[in-house]
């Protein structure tokens, strides 16, 4: 070029072979690279095949690698395992993943999770404060809430922003409460609570508001009603 824009200017493609390059100034306290136009890097089909670190010394981890055999990303790893690894190997640091909105009180920060069947957004919702969810739908919208804990850690369980208990499910339609069962196929066999608010001991099906199934004992019974009729089935042992 006879129109150098700086101190080295280079018209055409440019191949470096060196094991180290360094970018250093004595006078700027930070490096930029600046992409005038859109640009297109490759790498090499090998683990950490690109890498920053803070030394090029054996034994030392980088700070970011790419694996290119395998389409992974590490922060902290050489060698990551999954598309994205984190690593920290100091024994007084954690090792964590922050997911930060500082901008509109009424944004979210979520992290989503999306195969070909589903989709899953847990985070923080901006629209109602300090507020932990679990949202089966494409975002933290109320109606697919399917979890929640606020800031004085109420929990609610269903769709609903604002537990007002320590733990408060909503049913959905004919699905039940609550069931304890004492197998994977025994839905409710133990326990179950309905949406209905009906409560069965020994069956899944309770028609009132107590129903129990097999012998109770109890020191009394008390019936507050001045009307009601009392009938035991199968008799009545005092």
């Amino acid at each position: 070029t006879v129109t150098p824009a700086t101190t080295l200017s280079i018209a055409g493609n440019t191949y470096l072979d060196s094991n180290i390059i360094t970018y250093s100034s004595s006078t700027a306290s930070t490096l930029t690279f600046s992409y005038q136009k859109s640009a297109t890097s490759t790498i090499p089909q090998l683990v950490n095949a690109f890498s920053i670190g803070t030394t090029t010394a054996v034994g030392n981890a980088p700070i970011f690698s790419i694996d290119g055999a395998n389409g992974r990303v590490g922060i902290g790893t050489a060698g990551p395992t999954k598309l994205l690894h984190l690593s920290q190997k100091a024994a007084s640091a954690d090792v964590g993943l922050l997911i930060e909105n500082t901008g509109s009180p009424n944004a979210n920060a979520a992290i989503g999770f999306k195969n070909t069947v589903g989709e899953y957004w847990i985070g923080l919702k901006g629209n109602t404060g300090d507020v932990f969810s679990i949202s089966d739908g494409t975002d933290l919208t109320g109606s697919s809430i399917r979890f929640l804990i606020n800031s004085t850690g109420d929990i609610a369980i269903g769709a609903d922003a604002s537990p007002d208990a320590r733990l408060e499910i909503v049913a959905s339609g004919a699905t039940d409460l609550l069931n304890l069962s004492s197998a994977a196929a025994n839905d409710g066999n133990l326990l179950t609570v309905t949406s209905t608010g009906n409560v069965g001991i020994g069956t899944t099906s309770p028609y009132a508001k107590l129903s129990v199934v097999r012998p109770i004992v109890a020191e009394y019974f008390h019936a507050t009603s001045t009307t009601a009729t009392s009938t035991f089935a199968g008799g009545f042992t005092a």
